[in-house]
């Protein structure tokens, strides 16, 4: 958290709500200066009384934490399937335990033309770009390359208009052990993404990635496919030094 902080982050994401230390973690945060969302339970989707009771206790415990920012949705929900009557459950849930906490929805941006399926839930709205390297051609919009940031908040605000936007910005490599140091957004790069997202409108900047990592992560790319378990250990220390390389 401390090195998080002297990046120049302000803000986190915290998915260890329930661990024995999410308390103090969360203190500890607020001493730090760095607010932090947290994922509702079960994507905050009301699919059972159980699911409820659970997201009830969720919200109780933590909304007089000092370092809460806001609540956020299930992850990419439309790709993930999440019922839009579900999270209007848990969206409601929210606003009647914590009036005081807004609500993020990050969706993947191939639902580009789906956006407008959320209407009315979530108080902030946004999508996670990466398209380093280009050749991947990332994305659903037919603009792969880095000034794609314009055109997905252009697509938010047609379908969103009402909310914020916020965009997840790449701070990771999707095949390390592939695309190596060029599979990394330059420092240029990076600052063209996040000045034409604010220029465009942008009211909250997030990034994607890993500082640290102790163990084999797959959601980071921070891995090795090898069944060989020597070769596994030699491949996950290469992505941990091209990972340690680009956040230096």
């Amino acid at each position: 958290l401390t090195e998080l902080r002297d990046y120049g982050f302000n803000t986190a994401g915290f998915y260890r709500w329930g661990e024995p230390t999410w308390r103090k973690e969360l203190e500890l945060a607020d001493q730090l200066g760095i607010k932090v969302w947290i994922r509702g339970i079960n994507g905050l989707a009301v699919d059972s009384p159980a699911t409820e009771a659970a997201m009830k206790e969720q919200i109780t415990q933590t909304k007089e934490m000092k370092a809460l920012l806001f609540w956020e949705f299930q992850d990419e929900p439309l790709l993930n399937k999440v019922p839009v009557e579900q999270a209007a459950k848990g969206q409601e849930l929210v606003k009647q335990l914590d009036p005081n906490h807004p609500l993020l929805t990050v969706e993947w941006p191939g639902s580009v033309n789906r956006f407008e399926d959320w209407k009315g839930l979530g108080d902030i709205y946004g999508t996670d770009l990466y398209p380093i390297p280009r050749e991947r051609g990332y994305g659903r919009h037919p603009n792969h390359d880095i000034t794609q940031m314009r055109d997905y908040i252009a697509a938010i605000k047609k379908a969103r208009g009402d909310r914020p936007v916020a965009l997840v910005l790449q701070a990771w490599n999707w095949e390390p052990l592939n695309y190596g140091k060029k599979g990394y957004p330059t420092p240029e790069e990076s600052r063209f993404m996040a000045y034409q997202s604010v220029i465009h409108g942008a009211k909250a900047l997030l990034y994607y990635g890993q500082l640290r990592c102790t163990r084999p992560n797959s959601a980071s790319s921070l891995y090795s496919e090898s069944t060989d378990p020597a070769v596994r250990d030699r491949e996950f220390k290469q992505c941990l030094e091209l990972n340690a390389w680009f956040w230096e």
